[in-house]
């Protein structure tokens, strides 16, 4: 069975369940090349004497509705959501004084988040309605993305794969200038099994990925 990366995201459970109950293989495609292999998982399953007793002998459907049952706990925990945090969802999280538990982003992420605090800086406005514009130092840039991006995992396209995302990107209307670095942000999500994209950049997203978009709030 093969199934592609979109659809992998898309519908994980259909997928998957073949591999559970039926011990098929699923190949994994993205551009059309195979990347990765769904195979079965046996874990060990530890039968107790009063278990024994209650399922009468360990026959053969005994032996598997334990294992079936064993692998239903694996098939929730590998399916929980993972958010796709882009640089706008990390600037509103800094500014409001909060930092995501779980997640993942690119590491470019953390270059242009210094970029914009040091060079431009954040303009919003205060409680008093009043226009601020603050600038960090490259210390404190340093120090403060050490602490937001603590919990969240660093996820990277390869270089072929940026590569072919320039080449998709030259087939869609409006991803020119800075909104590439938005749309390497969409394909990295696909293609590292995010859930959903938390973004301000909602109108943007949309023209790229089909994955559910979320405004950035406080955990």
């Amino acid at each position: 069975m093969r199934a592609t990366l979109s659809q992998l995201h898309r519908e994980t459970r259909r997928i998957v369940r073949p591999v559970i109950h039926g011990g098929e293989e699923v190949v994994i495609t993205d551009f059309g090349k195979p990347v990765a292999r769904i195979v079965p998982y046996l874990p060990t399953v530890t039968v107790s004497p009063s278990q024994a007793r209650e399922r009468g002998t360990l026959d053969d459907d005994s032996i598997l509705a334990a294992v079936i049952e064993a692998r239903e706990g694996e098939l929730d925990r590998l399916v929980a959501p993972v958010k796709y945090y882009d640089t706008s969802a990390l600037l509103r999280a800094w500014k409001e004084g909060w930092m995501p538990i779980e997640g993942m982003t690119r590491s470019h992420t953390v270059a242009e988040w210094i970029s914009i605090q040091t060079g431009r800086g954040l303009v919003y406005r205060d409680l008093d309605g009043q226009l601020v514009k603050r600038n960090l130092s490259p210390a404190d840039a340093a120090r403060e993305v050490q602490r937001l991006f603590a919990h969240l995992v660093f996820r990277d396209l390869s270089g072929p794969q940026t590569l072919e995302a320039a080449v998709l990107a030259s087939t869609r209307d409006g991803i020119r200038g800075s909104n590439f670095h938005d749309f390497l942000h969409a394909r990295t999500a696909e293609a590292f099994g995010a859930t959903s994209i938390v973004t301000l950049n909602m109108a943007d997203f949309r023209k790229m990925t089909n994955l559910p978009l979320e405004h950035p709030l406080q955990p």
